[in-house]
């Protein structure tokens, strides 16, 4: 079980959204809601595909993309490459 480090993250996003990636929902919830705890935006998606519409319509908006590398519709090292065609700067 995933639970929220004590100190605070010190993550600087300037204003952008992180987008978490990952078909297992209770991991998904549960890393949200510790990025929530520190007041940093975020979006969460269950699969590759739902990831790369998101990046595809709002592009600009995430700082960071945390991938899951296993995923059934496709995995993270497929979706990361995706990404890679859109937006080659965005971290992950």
């Amino acid at each position: 079980m995933l639970s929220c480090i004590e100190e605070p993250m010190n993550i600087e996003t300037n204003d952008s959204d992180i987008l978490l990636v990952d078909d297992e929902h209770e991991g998904l919830a549960a890393l949200k809601e510790c990025f929530e705890k520190e007041d940093i935006k975020v979006d969460a998606v269950s699969s590759g595909p739902e990831a790369i519409s998101k990046i595809k319509a709002q592009k600009g908006k995430y700082c960071l993309i945390i991938l899951d590398q296993n995923m059934a519709v496709m995995n993270g090292v497929e979706t990361a490459m995706a990404i890679r065609k859109i937006d080659q700067e965005i971290p992950m």
